[in-house]
């Protein structure tokens, strides 16, 4: 059963925050943000402006879109404060390639699933928690390897 999706629709997208950008396109520092937007605290502020998220909750947005319009003396949308980006497609893998992913995914679920089975489900979830809090942002890439996502936490 088709999705009706194009294949351009589905293709892996990354969401760039431009809050920064858009301060400096407006002569604004976070300083002066920080006082048109009061329910926003300063270190989110701040990291917002700096990149350094992995992302923005809606309320959030929405405080900024109001408080860049105040400040700007023109309308703000969420265009003005996100990028998307597409990420260009993966070259297809070699036969090898795939095969030796597909065997190490297979092995690494099976000893997953043995070591699980006898993990009361409380310290799993208390286990797999601590390691999505650890976790690096990583994708393979053909002919590197694993690597990790740079400015990600």
């Amino acid at each position: 059963m088709s999705s009706g999706y194009s294949r351009a629709i589905l293709a892996p997208v990354m969401i760039k925050l431009k809050l920064k950008d858009c301060l400096d396109a407006n002569g604004l520092s976070v300083y002066r943000l920080e006082k048109e937007c009061p329910e926003v605290s300063r270190t989110t502020l701040y990291k917002l402006a700096s990149g350094d998220v992995d992302g923005v909750r809606f309320n959030t947005l929405n405080a900024l879109l109001v408080a860049l319009a105040r400040l700007t003396g023109k309308p703000v949308t969420p265009n003005d404060l996100l990028e998307v980006i597409e990420e260009p497609e993966p070259e297809p893998m070699d036969e090898e390639t795939r095969t030796w992913l597909e065997a190490s995914a297979e092995d690494s679920m099976k000893a997953i699933q043995a070591a699980e089975r006898d993990v009361p489900k409380r310290e799993l979830t208390a286990w797999l928690e601590s390691m999505r809090k650890a976790a690096k942002p990583a994708k393979y890439v053909v002919g590197k390897g694993i690597v990790l996502l740079e400015g990600k936490a």
